[in-house]
């Protein structure tokens, strides 16, 4: 998904609950690094398209994420 080049990202976001399972995946502990990481690369790809930048901005991904990396 990480390459999946598309300008639909803020559909995607809502219909399939991306936020959600974005959440839950950064939230768990017991995750591999690697699936941290797809994680990331998820959100930087969602990113580049303005409408979605915004809606995760807007989100509690960002504070999670500003968490997830200072702990490391």
């Amino acid at each position: 998904m990480v390459y999946m080049p598309t300008d639909l990202w803020g559909e995607k976001l809502e219909s399939f609950g991306m936020i959600e399972f974005l959440h839950n995946h950064l939230m768990n502990t017991y995750a591999e690094d690697d699936i941290l990481l797809e994680c990331v690369m998820l959100v930087g790809t969602v990113c580049r398209n303005d409408q979605s930048a915004l809606t995760l901005a807007q989100s509690y991904l960002i504070k999670l994420l500003q968490d997830l990396l200072g702990s490391k």
